[in-house]
């Protein structure tokens, strides 16, 4: 698989974690076979934006945040 991590898209990846930004866990369009590519971004967009994938993304944010908390107040 081709390697997507040019110069130009570290830079922007940087510009967006030093604006607070999660920026490790990105998707291309590569991930997507055979369609088009205005249909990879509709399968992607679909995939990533259910309601149930920001639900547990919440939820798992929450948790690690209380794990943190407790270990911290041990």
């Amino acid at each position: 698989m081709k390697n997507h991590f040019t110069k130009e898209v570290l830079a922007a990846k940087a510009v967006l974690k030093e604006n607070g930004f999660y920026v490790d866990n990105l998707w291309h369009i590569d991930d997507v076979d055979l369609f088009e590519i205005h249909e990879c971004f509709e399968v992607l967009s679909d995939a990533i934006e259910q309601d149930s994938i920001y639900e547990q993304i919440n939820a798992s944010i929450q948790d690690s945040v209380e794990n943190i908390y407790k270990f911290r107040n041990r």
